[in-house]
C-alpha cells in the first residue's frame, strides 16, 4: 500500500503564539466543538496509481472538541469507479490508558464511498473528535485509506496530529430561571494526568452575560471582579475568557467542580455543578 507521509509539526497553538486571526477561529473552533481546516498539500498521483489522497498539513487540536479537515481524492485519467474511504487509528488507540473502549480520540470520514470519474477531484471531511479523557502529545499520526471497492489494496495518506492540554469548556446557555443547563460539558469525568498540568479554558458563548465561574477544590473561583466578557456573535468566545491550570497530583487523585457563580448553583447534586477527577501522570 502505497503511503504519504507529511510530518509539518507546528507549535501548540497557544494564545500568546497566535495571530489575531487565528486566535478568533482558534476560540471558534475549539469552544463551539468543531473546526474546518485548509486541505494542505493536493493530491500527487504516482506512476501507475489509480488515484491519489492529498496529504493535509498538521492538525493541533484542544481535548474537547470535535474537528473536521478537509481533503481530496483525485482519480488518474484512466480510472472510473467507486472507492471506499475509511480511518485506521491504532497509533492513538494504543495510548488511550484511561477509557475502557479506547474511544478518547474518534476519526470518522464522510462520505465512507466516493465514485470517481476519469481524472475527477472530489472533497471529504475527516472528523476528530478529542475527548476531555485524551492524552496530550506531539507528533502522532492516523491513516486515512483509499480502496477500489473490491480491491484488497490501496492508497494511504497519513495525517499528523498534535493535541494540546488545553481543556475547552463552553459556557454556551443564557442565565434564565427555567434553564438547567449551561454546557455541553459532561456532568462528572475523569481527567487524566498532563505534564505540567491541564489548562481548563472557559469560553462565554453568552451573549447576554458576562458569566464567572465560581470554582470548588482544585478549580480556583474566578475573580468576580473580572467576568469573562460576553460572546460578540453566535458561537463567538467573548475576548476575555477565564483560563486556570490544574497541575496533577503527585500520586492518587484530586477532585475538583465548577458551575456559573451567577446562576447560585449549590449541592453536589445541582444539575449546573460540573465535577472533576484529575488523576496523577
Amino acid at each position: 500500500m502505497r503511503s504519504k507521509i507529511v510530518c509539518l509539526l507546528t507549535s501548540v497553538l497557544l494564545a500568546s503564539c497566535l495571530t489575531p486571526n487565528e486566535e478568533a477561529a482558534l476560540k471558534r473552533a475549539a469552544e463551539k466543538g468543531g473546526s474546518q481546516i485548509d486541505i494542505g498539500t493536493g493530491p500527487v498521483l504516482t506512476p501507475g496509481a489509480e488515484f491519489a489522497l492529498n496529504s493535509p498539513a498538521t492538525q493541533t487540536y484542544n481535548l474537547f472538541t470535535t474537528n473536521t479537515v478537509q481533503m481530496q481524492i483525485q482519480a488518474a485519467n484512466s480510472f472510473n469507479g467507486m472507492v471506499d474511504l475509511t480511518v485506521e487509528f491504532p497509533e492513538l488507540q494504543a495510548i488511550d490508558t484511561l477509557t475502557s473502549n479506547k474511544d478518547a480520540i474518534l476519526v470518522t470520514v464522510s462520505p465512507a464511498r466516493v465514485t470517481l470519474t476519469a481524472g475527477q477531484t472530489t472533497n471529504f471531511t475527516v472528523t476528530t473528535k478529542v475527548t476531555e479523557q485524551a492524552a496530550s502529545f506531539n507528533g502522532e499520526h492516523f491513516h486515512v485509506v483509499a480502496k477500489k471497492v473490491g480491491s484488497a489494496t490501496g492508497e494511504s495518506s497519513t495525517v499528523m496530529l498534535n493535541v494540546a492540554p488545553i481543556l475547552s469548556i463552553p459556557i454556551d446557555g443564557t442565565i434564565s430561571a427555567a434553564r438547567t443547563d449551561y454546557t455541553k460539558f459532561p456532568t462528572s469525568t475523569v481527567i487524566r494526568g498532563h505534564v505540567g498540568g491541564v489548562q481548563l479554558r472557559f469560553c462565554n458563548l453568552d451573549a447576554a452575560t458576562g458569566n464567572i465561574i465560581h470554582g470548588n477544590n482544585s478549580i480556583p473561583h474566578q475573580n468576580v471582579g473580572q467576568p469573562m466578557s460576553t460572546s460578540p456573535a453566535a458561537g463567538v468566545c467573548g475576548n476575555v475568557q477565564y483560563a486556570t491550570t490544574i497541575t496533577p497530583p503527585a500520586a492518587g487523585q484530586k477532585t475538583g467542580s465548577f458551575y456559573l457563580h451567577n446562576d447560585g448553583a449549590t449541592g453536589p447534586n445541582s444539575p449546573l455543578v460540573r465535577n472533576m477527577i484529575f488523576l496523577a501522570n
